[in-house]
């Protein structure tokens, strides 16, 4: 929310490295970018937090069934596993964002 679309790539990149390596499954980096850039620019275009991060989460989602799925070669019962799991996870943390962002900007001013 504080540093845009560039944040949001920037810490979608460096945040999912791990879990990237861990699953052997560098496609994890793209969707996340995907996420967190599109996330920055619904926020720019001043669009609610909530709906910022459930529209970047959408239009992410075809990114990660198919990776996923086809290049990953994951289980269609895992991916959707992961897909419902991912919804609640991007609303949880929009809501602790919205919580939480104000006071963070202040801190880092």
């Amino acid at each position: 929310i504080i540093y845009g679309p560039l944040g949001g790539l920037i810490s979608a990149a460096f945040g999912s490295l791990y879990t990237a390596i861990a699953l052997n499954n560098p496609y994890i980096i793209i969707g996340n970018i995907i996420l967190g850039t599109l996330f920055g620019i619904f926020i720019r275009l001043k669009w609610s937090i909530i709906l910022a991060a459930l529209t970047a989460y959408l239009i992410q989602l075809p990114w990660l069934w198919v990776t996923d799925i086809y290049l990953a070669d994951m289980p269609v019962n895992i991916v959707r596993g992961i897909v419902v799991a991912l919804f609640f996870s991007n609303i949880l943390w929009a809501v602790v964002a919205k919580v939480t962002y104000k006071r963070i900007y202040r801190i880092t001013i």
